[in-house]
């Protein structure tokens, strides 16, 4: 029994912390912002992942909460940054994705 626990004590020590939260895991120093057209969508459970067009540049990849949903011009304020993200509701690995709060845009007078 004590030689149970220990080797599982060992195990727990040693084996390499996997973060729960990507967004405490991939948090930014400082929050940026875009706004974009909404191009594709992917629905992951309570997330969902958007494929947005910014007003210049590439396209981008952003996972939200599924509110968005009926969003198509969009204002995304990013609070965490991922290179290489692999989710496992999607079974697909992105080269880079923003996770962000998204709303609708605003309109400028």
């Amino acid at each position: 029994m004590r030689f149970t626990a220990a080797l599982l004590l060992s195990v727990v020590l040693t084996r390499p912390s996997t973060p729960e939260n990507p967004l405490v895991a991939f948090a930014v120093s400082q929050r940026s912002t875009f706004s974009g057209v909404v191009l594709e969508r992917l629905d992951a459970g309570p997330y969902e992942y958007l494929r947005v067009q910014p007003e210049a540049g590439d396209s981008r990849w952003v996972a939200t909460l599924k509110r968005a949903r009926s969003l198509q011009a969009v204002d995304i304020t990013v609070i965490a940054q991922a290179e290489r993200f692999e989710s496992r509701r999607l079974h697909r690995t992105f080269t880079s994705l923003s996770f962000a709060v998204v709303t609708p845009r605003k309109e400028v007078p």
